[in-house]
């Protein structure tokens, strides 16, 4: 949670920066590591936010569709590991 945290710490200043134009919403893309869109994306939250922090958090309100059960998620490593002993003899 820490990480996370830290995450969103160094995109409020650096969004909040770009926001008061000292830096590019470009040379803020390349800081946080994000394509311009999704920077531009974020800026245009943060701004509707009001600077406000919590709307850089990440939210997940469902599931991903296309996110499989654990129980075949564990299927499928077992039948990897099996077939791998049997083509390489491990």
């Amino acid at each position: 949670m820490e990480v996370k945290l830290l995450k969103v710490i160094e995109r409020h200043q650096i969004l909040t920066l770009a926001l008061h134009k000292q830096i590019s919403q470009r040379k803020a893309a390349q800081e946080l590591g994000l394509s311009l869109s999704h920077a531009k994306f974020l800026m245009r939250r943060f701004r509707e936010a009001k600077g406000d922090i919590h709307c850089l958090l990440f939210r997940r309100h469902h599931p991903a569709w296309n996110k499989l059960p654990q129980n075949v998620r564990n299927a499928v490593i077992i039948l990897k590991d099996d077939c791998l002993r049997a083509l390489y003899g491990l």
